[in-house]
């Protein structure tokens, strides 16, 4: 863990006491001992204010910044060509940025402050470090900005607080990658694409407003949660391990999870196009079976519009539920119960060598569900409305309950109709389709 700067640690225990503390692990990225506060590096100071200036003093050459100390705020930068190696940027400090521009950061330390805006061109992060209540994030427009073997943790959670990840903040309002980073108690930026690749986050808010953004996340790993808000192009994960992954009123076009593991949960999302593909979802350790949100797949009142699962596996107790149900809304807090059964509706759904057990599609109003080469045990199909249902050299045991379900077709892979299954006489219900 990097949790103190060699700055703080020194200033706690003295240079005479560091011998004391050995067993203690001191941060991975840590300054120089010797510093100087900006404003004395006088040449330095006047080009990081005066773009001009840098200009006409260096020409193409690059403005090295090393070893300073950012004790005071700053607004209307204008930053080109230029590099910051060991900086210290101190706690209630504002750094208003007009434009980053070929700028580059190298084990600077981020405590508390806030730095943002404007437009980043080619900026890079390396080896860096953000502490509680910091703000590093660009402008609309950003591009090419990366952020590589940084470590950001915003404040520790404090009892009775759901909202910790608001305390730190790190990417931009345009294009942000992180690689190799360790992201804990942040929300993280890239509204026009956010790429996470080899990274390991702990209690992670993504915020989206803007359908023109490309996610991914690749070869990483996720602790307790990762929260997804918001609206996107397309969203991609690969190769991703997490305790608790979930999205909620989430859009975008498509929608892809590749050779990922642990327990997922969306509500109140609009996807067009849905591949689950080589997955495997588990039940949340100590959850019981009633909790279907930690149940392992759990998808509620969705809209969308094809969703395929293939090769996908539930182990450890976990169990797939997809549909709509009794809706409820909060006033004050409090849960109210609306229209008791409100209707998820889909084109197709699709299962393709999957095995599938102790799961549930209810409330589904579906023009097709094809269950191809999978292994059935005990599904609750109940309430739904089916137009196709086709089951093709697939197992089915245990319970297969179609309750109050209406099938315009059920076929087998004869397009015969599948001997042994009985259906309910259908009885009224809600109209309502969400």
């Amino acid at each position: 863990m990097r949790s103190l700067s060699r700055r703080k640690l020194l200033s706690g225990v003295g240079l005479t006491g560091i011998a004391a503390l050995a067993g203690v692990t001191l941060p991975k990225y840590t300054k120089k001992i010797m510093a100087k506060n900006i404003e004395e590096m006088q040449d330095e100071f006047a080009m990081l204010c005066n773009i001009e200036l840098r200009r006409t003093k260096l020409g193409s050459d690059q403005l090295v910044i090393k070893n300073a100390d950012f004790r005071n705020s700053i607004s209307g930068i204008s930053c080109e060509n230029t590099k910051f190696v060991d900086c210290y940027f101190y706690p209630g400090i504002i750094l208003q940025v007009t434009l980053l521009n070929n700028v580059s950061f190298e084990s600077c330390q981020f405590m508390e402050c806030s730095i943002g805006n404007g437009i980043w061109n080619n900026v890079h992060f390396l080896k860096c470090d953000g502490r509680k209540m910091f703000r590093v994030i660009g402008g609309k427009g950003s591009k090419n900005v990366t952020f590589q073997e940084c470590d950001f943790m915003g404040s520790s959670p404090v009892a009775g607080d759901t909202h910790e990840n608001y305390f730190g903040g790190v990417g931009t309002h345009g294009e942000s990658t992180f690689d190799n980073c360790d992201l804990k108690y942040v929300e993280i930026l890239g509204a026009s694409k956010l790429h996470v690749k080899r990274s390991r986050l702990n209690k992670v808010e993504v915020i989206n407003y803007q359908a023109v953004g490309n996610a991914n996340f690749l070869d990483s790993n996720i602790q307790d949660y990762l929260k997804i808000t918001g609206e996107f192009k397309s969203f991609t994960m690969n190769s991703v391990n997490f305790e608790f992954f979930s999205i909620e009123k989430f859009q975008s076009e498509n929608f892809v999870m590749e050779g990922c593991s642990g327990v997922f949960y969306a509500r109140q999302s609009k996807i067009n196009e849905v591949l689950i593909k080589n997955c495997t979802f588990t039940k949340k350790s100590g959850a019981s079976a009633e909790e279907k949100l930690y149940s392992g797949f759990h998808v509620r009142f969705p809209k969308i519009k094809n969703i395929l699962m293939e090769n996908v596996k539930f182990e450890a107790g976990g169990s797939l539920h997809i549909g709509g149900g009794e809706n409820y809304t909060y006033k004050q807090g409090f849960p109210e119960r609306g229209e008791k059964f409100v209707y998820s509706k889909f084109e197709k759904i699709s299962f393709l060598k999957t095995i599938l057990i102790n799961s549930s599609l209810r409330y589904i109003d579906a023009q097709e569900i094809r269950l191809d080469s999978c292994e059935i045990k005990d599904f609750d199909l109940s309430d739904d409305r089916i137009g196709g249902l086709q089951i093709l050299g697939s197992s089915l045991a245990g319970k297969i309950d179609f309750a109050r379900t209406t099938i315009n077709e059920l076929l087998d892979e004869k397009n015969n109709k599948v001997p042994g299954l009985q259906m309910n006489t259908p009885q009224p219900v809600a109209d309502r389709i969400s």
